[in-house]
Protein backbone atom coordinates (compact mmCIF):
# COMPACT_ATOMS: atom_id res chain seq x y z
CA UNK A 1 0.00 0.00 0.00
CA UNK A 2 1.13 3.55 -0.79
CA UNK A 3 -0.36 6.73 0.63
CA UNK A 4 -0.90 9.67 -1.72
CA UNK A 5 -1.01 12.92 0.23
CA UNK A 6 -2.94 15.48 -1.81
CA UNK A 7 -1.93 19.12 -1.41
CA UNK A 8 -4.78 21.06 -3.00
CA UNK A 9 -4.47 24.32 -4.86
CA UNK A 10 -5.13 27.84 -3.62
CA UNK A 11 -8.81 28.35 -2.89
CA UNK A 12 -9.79 24.77 -3.73
CA UNK A 13 -12.29 22.97 -1.51
CA UNK A 14 -11.59 19.69 0.30
CA UNK A 15 -11.38 17.34 -1.48
CA UNK A 16 -9.60 18.94 -4.42
CA UNK A 17 -11.55 18.57 -7.65
CA UNK A 18 -8.31 18.86 -9.63
CA UNK A 19 -6.38 16.20 -7.70
CA UNK A 20 -9.41 13.90 -7.49
CA UNK A 21 -9.12 13.59 -11.27
CA UNK A 22 -5.74 11.96 -10.69
CA UNK A 23 -6.39 9.86 -7.61
CA UNK A 24 -9.68 8.41 -8.89
CA UNK A 25 -7.62 6.60 -11.53
CA UNK A 26 -5.40 4.86 -8.96
CA UNK A 27 -6.00 1.26 -7.94
CA UNK A 28 -7.56 1.41 -4.43
CA UNK A 29 -5.93 -1.92 -3.60
CA UNK A 30 -2.51 -0.30 -3.97
CA UNK A 31 -3.10 3.38 -3.13
CA UNK A 32 -4.98 5.40 -0.57
CA UNK A 33 -5.46 9.12 -1.10
CA UNK A 34 -5.59 11.54 1.83
CA UNK A 35 -6.14 15.28 1.52
CA UNK A 36 -3.72 17.47 3.47
CA UNK A 37 -5.98 19.98 5.25
CA UNK A 38 -3.62 22.93 4.85
CA UNK A 39 -5.15 26.41 4.54
CA UNK A 40 -4.44 26.79 0.76
CA UNK A 41 -4.57 30.59 1.01
CA UNK A 42 -2.77 33.33 -0.85
CA UNK A 43 -3.66 36.65 0.74
CA UNK A 44 -7.23 37.46 -0.27
CA UNK A 45 -7.83 34.12 -1.99
CA UNK A 46 -10.09 32.40 -1.02
CA UNK A 47 -10.96 34.89 1.78
CA UNK A 48 -10.48 38.64 1.90
CA UNK A 49 -8.83 38.33 5.31
CA UNK A 50 -6.72 35.30 4.32
CA UNK A 51 -3.19 34.68 5.52
CA UNK A 52 -0.10 35.32 3.44
CA UNK A 53 1.16 32.57 1.15
CA UNK A 54 4.40 32.26 3.16
CA UNK A 55 2.46 31.79 6.39
CA UNK A 56 0.12 29.26 4.75
CA UNK A 57 3.16 27.34 3.46
CA UNK A 58 4.79 27.38 6.90
CA UNK A 59 1.68 25.92 8.54
CA UNK A 60 1.27 23.47 5.67
CA UNK A 61 4.89 22.36 6.01
CA UNK A 62 4.45 21.45 9.68
CA UNK A 63 1.23 19.59 8.96
CA UNK A 64 2.64 17.72 5.96
CA UNK A 65 5.81 16.66 7.78
CA UNK A 66 3.68 15.37 10.65
CA UNK A 67 1.40 13.46 8.28
CA UNK A 68 4.40 11.88 6.53
CA UNK A 69 5.97 10.90 9.85
CA UNK A 70 2.75 9.41 11.21
CA UNK A 71 1.81 7.44 8.10
CA UNK A 72 2.47 3.69 8.31
CA UNK A 73 2.99 3.38 4.54
CA UNK A 74 5.41 4.88 2.02
CA UNK A 75 4.13 8.30 0.97
CA UNK A 76 3.78 9.98 -2.43
CA UNK A 77 3.15 13.73 -2.51
CA UNK A 78 0.76 15.16 -5.08
CA UNK A 79 0.18 18.88 -5.44
CA UNK A 80 -1.61 21.42 -7.57
CA UNK A 81 -0.99 25.18 -7.69
CA UNK A 82 0.06 26.37 -4.21
CA UNK A 83 -0.14 22.76 -3.05
CA UNK A 84 2.52 21.87 -5.60
CA UNK A 85 4.77 24.52 -4.03
CA UNK A 86 4.09 23.01 -0.60
CA UNK A 87 4.77 19.44 -1.79
CA UNK A 88 7.89 20.51 -3.69
CA UNK A 89 9.33 22.48 -0.78
CA UNK A 90 8.80 19.60 1.65
CA UNK A 91 10.21 17.09 -0.83
CA UNK A 92 13.34 19.22 -1.28
CA UNK A 93 13.70 19.55 2.48
CA UNK A 94 13.40 15.84 3.11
Amino acid sequence: MLTVLECRGIGEPIPSPMLANVTKLLDPKRFRAITVPWSAQYGPVPRLDGMSFDRALAYGRELLLEMISDDPYPVVLLGYSGGAALAGNVTAEI
